[in-house]
């Protein structure tokens, strides 16, 4: 993989008093705004939560990574993210986060290209771009 993170509750910095780290169960104590069912990240978080019986208290499906934003920092929701997509927020103090364990839930980004038909030049331009900002990511983490 390019690049993989452990994924984290995230909310509003105010008032934050969360440990660095929190298993699973505890994430049916807060109030979540996620993605669609649909989503990948959604559909990870939800088997688990099947799996674990852990029934998690969503209070709204948001596609958009700016409305679960607007909905954390407003409406004192939280989201499970990828660490990279709320890195700036928490540096400047908006969100803050907990890694969440027991279990962890990873992702990855991999690039795939088919073995059918070869790349065209566009394609190795993208792919090489891609991972070239994919690598620098991953080595200022």
């Amino acid at each position: 993989a390019l690049l993989d993170s452990r994924l984290v509750l995230a909310g509003a910095a105010e008032g934050w008093t969360l440990p660095k780290e929190i298993d699973f169960r505890r994430l049916a104590e807060f109030p979540l705004v996620l993605p669609e069912a649909t989503n990948g990240l959604r559909a990870i978080v939800d088997s688990i939560a099947r799996r674990m019986r852990v029934s998690l208290d969503v209070v709204a499906d948001a596609d958009s990574i700016l409305a679960q934003k607007e909905m954390a920092m407003r409406c004192g929701c939280y989201m499970i993210k990828a660490p990279l997509t709320i890195a700036g927020e928490e540096s400047s103090g908006v969100f803050a986060s907990s890694v969440i364990r027991n279990p962890s839930i990873n992702r990855y980004v991999v690039v795939m290209t088919g073995q059918q038909k070869p790349l065209s030049r566009a394609g190795r331009e993208v792919a090489g771009r891609t991972t070239a900002i994919l690598r620098d990511l991953s080595n200022h983490r």
